[in-house]
């Protein structure tokens, strides 16, 4: 349902997870290729070990 405040309650939501020491949170846009948007921005916001896990399953 159009106009209900689920963008503005996903936003909201990621906010405060992004707060967190632990999470990172990635906005995702339907218009988008979503898979390759996830993996390039889970690689640019992970922490180095993370990082070389990724360059290691490539």
């Amino acid at each position: 349902m159009r106009g209900v405040g689920k963008t503005t309650f996903l936003t909201e939501v990621g906010r405060k997870m992004s707060e967190k020491e632990n999470w990172i949170v990635i906005d995702l846009a339907m218009e988008s290729d979503l898979l390759a948007t996830l993996i390039d921005n889970l690689y640019i916001r992970a922490n180095t070990a993370t990082q070389k896990m990724f360059v290691s399953i490539r």
